[in-house]
């Protein structure tokens, strides 16, 4: 058959071989249903060029994903694409797949060319694909923390990402590449890329709507790419209130350099405190307005987001009230016990509500963690707030746990081969033990000791250095 030649009894041989590898896949054989297919690829029987042995290298690709051979499975999608022009009834679903799996064993130059060329095969028929294609290879840089990367990849397809991407892809995507501005020191351009993002939830219920009517998905995918989106909404209202609190941080507590005179005392603080407060609060009430936007986010506000701006807000309006009791104290009160308490009784008055402003910030920090267990180092420092502050009502636990002892290596992660049979063949390197020797070995070895011991025995004993002259 190899040679060309078409014997009657076998015109059909393709098909008898496909469905046997069918019934293995049914049987949940996989080893045999790959053992199978290779049949059908392999040159010598002559089956290699048909309909079904192209439909048969796509099938075995999907074999090794399940089993996690995910190497195996690109290369066989890719043979897929290329064995059929890229014209194959799956021939973009294997080329995507295939790139996505490249991303994941790292391997980036593949994933890139399989992206590249499912942009010119693909690019105008499955043009919402293509988007998220590009999107994805941006975002593996971005879990790389290579900016540079994300920089140079969103550059070149921004354009076909705001063209033909879902309205989930164009947030994240402007989002991430906002966040790439921001670690390489590009804020201008950062502002730029998180305006576009807000202004794509401008309108709440049209674009939630917009990502749940998209078609093809279970409801459960338009969940996720819906809370995608309003992550990357999130991370970008936090950006500009983020700007807002950096002018409240510019604000400093005047420094008193006076005497310790009444007089110079109350000087300082109503002219400077004063002023101090006059400029400050209102910076802060700005400021918390912008975090609280994202509190505000419809149809849910992410709570990663959330905990990070009751964090920041508890943080403001916790600063300013140490800092307004840290007010200096005249010396003939400063000496005075009663006069003292009944001072800082007074500023603990003054700052009590903006102290409670800060409480309440904390607490929605410290509920959405727990809500959606999701700890970091914001809802880290809303616990340690309340606590220290309101030790009645709130205690920090700490976690205590050993350093961790056993280094995981990537490489056992793979799963292990299969037989033909569909056994798993265990390839785990055995830990080197000494070699033992043989019992004879052993056996000689004691007879050669004995022997030893017994020719030193009989050796007679030396009574010490001969005397010159004697031999």
């Amino acid at each position: 058959m190899s040679g060309g030649e078409k014997p009657k009894q076998c015109e059909r041989a393709d098909e008898i071989v496909y469905n046997m590898a069918r019934a293995y896949q049914a049987g949940r054989l996989l080893a045999k249903s790959v053992q199978a297919r290779l049949i059908l690829l392999n040159p010598k029987y002559g089956m290699d060029k048909g309909n079904l042995a192209m439909k048969a290298t796509y099938e075995i690709g999907g074999n090794y994903q399940a089993i996690a051979v995910y190497d195996q499975a690109a290369n066989f999608f890719e043979k897929y694409a290329d064995a059929t022009k890229y014209k194959g009834e799956f021939a973009d679903q294997a080329l995507s797949d295939a790139a996505v799996l490249r991303l994941g064993l790292g391997q980036e130059e593949e994933a890139i060319q399989d992206a590249e060329r499912y942009n010119r095969n693909f690019g105008a028929k499955k043009a919402a694909q293509t988007a998220q294609l590009a999107f994805a290879v941006a975002a593996h840089y971005g879990e790389k923390k290579d900016w540079d990367g994300v920089r140079k990849r969103l550059a070149g397809t921004m354009a076909i990402i705001d063209k033909n991407a879902t309205l989930d892809i164009k947030a994240q995507a402007h989002a991430l590449l906002g966040r790439a501005y921001v670690k390489t020191k590009a804020d201008k351009n950062a502002g730029n890329e998180f305006r576009k993002v807000t202004a794509l939830w401008a309108d709440p219920s049209k674009a939630s709507a917009e990502v749940r009517n998209i078609p093809g998905e279970d409801p459960a995918a338009k969940d996720r790419r819906l809370g995608r989106a309003l992550e990357a909404v999130g991370e970008a209202t936090f950006y500009f209130a983020e700007q807002k609190k950096a002018a409240v941080d510019k604000v400093a507590f005047p420094v008193y350099k006076g005497g310790g005179s009444k007089e110079e005392v109350l000087k300082h603080i109503n002219v400077k405190v004063k002023e101090w407060i006059t400029k400050k609060r209102p910076l802060i009430d700005q400021a918390s307005a912008e975090y609280k936007k994202i509190v505000d986010l419809q149809p849910v506000p992410p709570p990663r987001w959330v905990i990070a701006a009751g964090s920041r807000v508890g943080e403001m309006w916790g600063t300013f009230v140490k800092e307004f009791r840290a007010a200096p104290i005249p010396d003939f009160i400063k000496k005075d016990y009663e006069l003292r308490t009944a001072y800082y009784g007074a500023l603990d008055d003054a700052s009590e509500p903006q102290k409670r402003q800060a409480k309440g910030a904390y607490e929605v920090c410290l509920g959405y963690s727990v809500k959606y267990q999701y700890f970091d180092e914001f809802s880290r420092s809303c616990e340690e707030w309340l606590a220290k502050e309101y030790k009645n009502e709130y205690h920090l636990i700490d976690e205590f746990r050993g350093s961790p002892n056993r280094v995981n290596s990537t490489l056992k992660e793979q799963a292990y081969p299969l037989r033909i049979g569909g056994d798993t063949m265990s390839t785990a390197v055995q830990e080197t033990t000494p070699d033992r020797k043989k019992p004879t070995e052993e056996k000689k070895e004691e007879k050669d000791e004995k022997a030893d011991k017994a020719e030193k025995a009989d050796k007679p004993k030396g009574k010490g250095k001969a005397k010159k002259g004697e031999e």
